[in-house]
């Protein structure tokens, strides 16, 4: 069985703190040497004891007196912002990774000129446009120069002589290039007038061509000015009345007679056929459709086909 009273008299021991080696003064009964040291925990009385970052990345581990110098400026994991730009992220990941791609913070020109630093984003602009070392062409590059001054030794560059040669070399290549251009032109021109002389001759030619297209058209399938075309309209006792059946049609004449007898009325219609104009066509013989008429109301079937007969000409 556990003794309770040796074990009372074990915790009320007096000892030194585990860390007594390594600077701690704390001195007390055994009992709360595990309250004094608080194993595993950021807070605690012993600022000997070792504990482990706050930031889970961070896995170094140091003595408890240590931990808000290394939480405030030595853990790599701790929350950082980039002071050029307000970028938020990790210590290690703005001054490892983001401050090679931040385009406002502050570079050097390459060229080593003696200008201050500037933004990232500016650095282009300054060696296209602005720094003195940075190799141009030559303002005579036109004309042949391959030379590439620096920026500041331009104009020193452009007063030399031998500009001259090159200018005047190549306004006689020039020369020669308007010379060759302004015939190249004269010959387009040339090229130019013969074509439209084509199409002036095509135009007319087409014209001739529309208006003899119209003119066989119109012989053929306009309907004559002198008889009209299907359908027409007769009366009973009137004259002999002339149409054609359609365009292009048969000439023909038609006539009502009317006879009768005691008991019941006889309409005779009376069909011929006649030379026309469009005979050399040879068209079709018609069939005819005949409606009849009598007080205001259509007979149906009201004659008989007899025989194939003319109609008078009157």
């Amino acid at each position: 069985m556990v003794n309770k009273e040796r074990i009372r008299i074990i915790n009320g021991l007096e000892v030194y703190c585990s860390n007594v080696k390594k600077g701690c003064q704390w001195k007390g009964e055994l009992k709360n040497m595990s309250t004094h040291l608080n194993k595993e925990k950021r807070e605690g009385e012993c600022q000997y004891e070792k504990v482990k970052c706050q930031y889970e990345e961070c896995q170094e581990r140091m003595q408890r007196r240590y931990l808000k110098r290394h939480k405030d400026k030595e853990c790599p994991q701790r929350p950082f912002e980039c002071e050029h730009c307000g970028e938020e992220g990790t210590f290690l990941s703005i001054t490892k990774d983001h401050y090679k791609e931040c385009c406002w913070y502050p570079v050097t020109c390459p060229r080593g000129c003696a200008s201050t630093t500037m933004p990232r984003f500016n650095l282009e602009y300054h060696i296209d446009n602005k720094c003195p070392l940075e190799p141009v062409d030559c303002v005579f590059s036109w004309a042949g120069c391959n030379d590439k001054p620096l920026r500041k030794d331009v104009d020193k560059h452009t007063a030399d002589t031998k500009h001259m040669t090159l200018l005047a070399a190549a306004c006689g290549q020039l020369k020669i290039e308007s010379e060759q251009v302004k015939k190249e032109n004269e010959k387009i021109k040339e090229e130019n007038r013969k074509i439209t002389e084509e199409n002036k001759k095509m135009k007319k030619e087409v014209k001739a061509i529309k208006a003899k297209v119209k003119e066989n058209f119109e012989d053929r399938v306009c309907y004559p000015d002198s008889y009209p075309s299907l359908p027409i309209k007769i009366k009973s006792g009137s004259k002999a009345v002339h149409f054609y059946t359609g365009a292009s049609g048969r000439h023909m004449s038609a006539r009502v007679i009317a006879a009768g007898t005691i008991c019941r009325n006889i309409v005779i219609l009376l069909l011929a056929f006649h030379e026309g104009k469009f005979d050399k066509y040879n068209p079709k013989r018609p069939n005819l459709s005949i409606k009849y008429h009598f007080q205001g109301k259509e007979l149906k079937d009201p004659f008989k086909v007899l025989d194939d007969t003319e109609a008078a000409n009157e």
